[in-house]
């Protein structure tokens, strides 16, 4: 009997995979294959978990968010709602305060004057620090040529008569928009409000408006009233 290679090859392969199933190989390559796949689903599911804690934090945070934008709008309504009626307060306060100044200087500082013999009537009147512009307009009634200087910008509402100018009479630049003949200066608690190292150039820049024909009417609180301690 005659046996080839063919007969070798093939008892070849009995035997190998004889030995591998002896061996439990093909068990033992199940059981890798098997716990791979259950590693990948494990992985899969713990990524599922980590997506859907990760929307939920998502979730969570676009609530908060949404709850802090309608909060933060709510605060910034109420606030210019606030401000709003505080500015109409204010507003409102101003111009009541604008009319007890103006009473004060009629009723009282105009009164003054003219019993110290000072002639009010047609007289080009400035008043420095004119403020709400009240004790100023007390004067346009008797036919002043009135003039308010103020640093600060209050947006007044008063007579057309009346020409409000916004500057720093210190400041040599704006010297050029006020006019040099004044019959009456008004300085009315003003100075007080002048910081110390200022007071001689304010009070130069004052002098240089007076000519021998002004009267300077300067007031200020006294010392022991609620705005002494200017």
């Amino acid at each position: 009997m005659v046996i080839d290679a063919t007969f070798w090859v093939g008892v070849s392969f009995i035997l190998f995979f004889a030995v591998l199933i002896y061996l439990k190989i093909p068990q033992k390559i199940n059981e890798i294959l098997n716990n791979l796949i259950a590693n990948i689903k494990n992985e899969i599911d713990e990524s599922e978990k980590l997506r859907a804690e990760a929307k939920t934090l998502l979730e969570n945070a676009q609530i908060k968010l949404e709850s802090a934008q309608k909060e933060s709008k709510k605060i910034i309504n109420q606030a210019k709602k606030e401000s709003e009626n505080l500015i109409i307060e204010m507003n409102d306060k101003f111009h009541k305060s604008s009319e007890i100044k103006k009473n004060l200087a009629k009723e009282y500082y105009i009164h003054l004057l003219k019993n110290w013999g000072v002639d009010i009537n047609g007289r080009k009147v400035l008043d420095i620090g004119c403020g709400n512009g009240g004790f100023i307009t007390a004067f346009s009634e008797y036919n002043c040529s009135c003039t308010g200087i103020e640093i600060n910008n209050f947006n007044w509402k008063i007579k057309d008569s009346i020409n409000i100018l916004v500057g720093d009479i210190t400041d040599s630049s704006f010297n050029k928009y006020i006019s040099k003949k004044y019959h009456q200066i008004i300085l009315s608690d003003v100075i007080e409000h002048i910081p110390l190292d200022s007071k001689t150039i304010f009070l130069e820049s004052v002098l240089s408006l007076i000519s021998k024909k002004t009267k300077l009417l300067l007031t200020f609180p006294p010392f022991y009233s609620a705005f002494g301690l200017h």
